[in-house]
């Protein structure tokens, strides 16, 4: 059942059923058959910090293990992002806020990358395409987290989707 469907409870909870999608603010992670496993996380412009912290930090915030290794994960637009010669940057960050790498996934893009609906910008950075492991720098599990540069964003909304594989610490190697 998606994650639209909802019952509100006597007590008037709103219960959600389902995986969460992307368009709720909470990242969904997904798996696949096989060891990779998909997160989409919704980015909203006006919500974009330039800092994370302990205190900034969503507690519902999907984590990925120390060690994981991110092997494709790209942007797309939905709303155009305005701003004065803002620039985004998506990294990975402890659970405490403590940055791991700030820039690993896409580092200060400019408005011009996203400024049109439907575009699609494949992220390179430094740990995209599976060579660097995340959560060395921090020595902890990662939270995938923008970041805005230069000046803060007064519109814009893309869904951020990455590709990863966990470790698989029960791996037995025979002598």
């Amino acid at each position: 059942m998606p994650r639209q469907n909802t019952w509100v409870n006597s007590d008037g909870l709103v219960v959600g059923f389902g995986t969460h999608t992307s368009d709720n603010m909470v990242p969904a992670v997904t798996s696949e058959k096989g060891a990779v496993k998909t997160m989409q996380l919704l980015i909203v412009g006006t919500q974009v910090p330039t800092s994370w912290s302990s205190s900034t930090v969503p507690p519902q915030a999907a984590q990925i293990k120390r060690g994981s290794y991110i092997q494709r994960a790209k942007l797309v637009v939905q709303q155009i992002f305005t701003g004065s010669s803002s620039t985004l940057s998506i990294g990975t960050y402890s659970p405490t806020g403590t940055t791991d790498v700030a820039a690993g996934l896409l580092s200060a893009a400019a408005l011009t990358t996203i400024d049109a609906v439907g575009e699609v910008s494949v992220l390179a950075g430094t740990l995209v395409n599976g060579t660097v492991a995340v959560g060395a720098t921090s020595d902890s599990d990662v939270i995938i987290l923008p970041t805005w540069g230069t000046a803060a964003f007064t519109a814009g909304r893309a869904v951020l989707t990455v590709e990863y594989v966990e470790p698989d610490y029960n791996l037995t190697i025979a002598a």
